[in-house]
């Protein structure tokens, strides 16, 4: 009599990345899902980008050219996003991020140390609940930066090397838009 011997035969991964990036003429895309998320983007200043998304259920890429606007909805309870230009903009670039209307979220935006010819526009909308938007301004004279501040929770904060706070930035760093909190 022969016995029988249940075995397990494991199935390929079955990670599915949870965010989506999508890409429409010049301007990406970006939303997470309601589970925890990190969006790492990188824009090389020569008209180069590569966005990851990494999370629970996995981890995806896109990489781009010619991007000069970013929209990112995060919609999970503990988002964080890192969004860094490496190199001066040479043209308008606008980064609008939505933090939704729940949980604490982290926004970390790093600009390069010299101001390119493009203007930057910085857009926070939502609610950061009792996270914050740190904006590291790498130049003191970086006078084409434009913050706007529509959150209805969490703060966005301003720092620069060699600045005790933005006033000695040369421009009005961050400016409370009538649609925020």
């Amino acid at each position: 009599m022969r016995r029988f011997i249940p075995t397990l035969t494991p199935l390929e991964s079955r990670d599915c990345p949870t965010g989506t990036a999508i890409i429409v003429d010049h301007t990406l895309y970006i939303s997470t899902d309601p589970r925890s998320e990190t969006v790492v983007i990188q824009d090389d200043g020569h008209d180069r980008v590569t966005a990851t998304l990494s999370g629970a259920g996995g981890e995806t890429s896109v990489s781009a050219v010619g991007i000069d606007t970013f929209f990112i909805q995060m919609r999970g309870t503990h988002d964080r996003l890192m969004f860094d230009v490496t190199e001066p903009p040479p043209h308008a670039m606008t980064l609008v991020v939505d933090g939704g209307w729940e949980g604490n979220k982290s926004i970390e935006v790093e600009l390069p140390t010299v101001a390119g010819a493009g203007l930057v526009t910085l857009d926070f909308r939502g609610d950061l609940g009792q996270g914050q938007a740190d904006v590291l301004v790498g130049a003191t004279e970086l006078k084409r930066l434009t913050i706007l501040d529509r959150l209805s929770g969490g703060t966005v904060k301003v720092s620069a090397p060699n600045a005790d706070d933005y006033s000695t930035l040369g421009y009005s760093a961050v400016r409370t838009h009538p649609s925020g909190g």
